[in-house]
């Protein structure tokens, strides 16, 4: 299975940013990240997922 990666950008709640690589939704990322706030999202590329 193939999977795009999006490159995120957030806003912590301290002022700091914050930039991460992640096949995850918008609201994966926001909840693993309590008060930070979505500045960007862009596709990176694609992740091969392969499973036994």
């Amino acid at each position: 299975m193939i999977t795009m990666v999006y490159s995120y950008t957030l806003l912590l709640a301290d002022g700091q940013y914050l930039s991460l690589l992640s096949d995850d939704t918008v609201f994966g990322v926001l909840s693993e990240h309590p008060g930070a706030q979505l500045v960007s999202r862009n596709e990176y590329g694609y992740r091969a997922v392969v499973a036994d």
